[in-house]
């Protein structure tokens, strides 16, 4: 099974939009259909961002409580390692850390300006709409 990094940001997405392409690959994951790589940090972040004040009053608490409790329970826990110093932005490190260590096929995000940027050694670096086009050739 293909092992994939989502960035926090998919996920955000995800809740404001069920039924946008972030939402679509949401429904992959719980429908098994790729391995969901994480680790404390991006819950912690994750955690972090739906408390800012443009996005708090769009999100509804219960679906932020389920969506972390599911990523704990269905996900694959990585232990990154820290001393990863790849992107153009540091606080974008724990992710690269996540999929070199989880040994992820894919990391999607949609950061144009910094992670999509990276050439990653055995990791494909995709836009969401990249990486929902790959789940349809895989089911066909």
């Amino acid at each position: 099974m293909i092992r994939v990094v989502l960035d926090t940001n998919i996920f955000i997405s995800a809740l404001l939009k069920r039924n946008g392409i972030c939402g679509l690959i949401i429904q992959a994951w719980h429908n098994q259909e790729f391995t969901l790589l994480y680790s404390t940090e991006l819950i912690l972040e994750l955690k972090d961002v739906v408390q800012y004040i443009r996005l708090k009053p769009r999100l509804r608490r219960a679906e932020i409580g389920a969506l972390i409790r599911q990523i704990w329970l269905q996900g694959s826990r990585v232990f990154e390692n820290r001393n990863t110093t790849n992107s153009t932005d540091p606080k974008d490190d724990f992710l690269i850390a996540i999929a070199q260590n989880g040994e992820a096929d894919y990391l999607i995000s949609r950061d144009i300006q910094g992670i999509l940027e990276l050439p990653l050694q055995n990791i494909q670096v995709l836009t969401p709409e990249s990486f929902l086009q790959i789940l349809k050739k895989e089911q066909l």
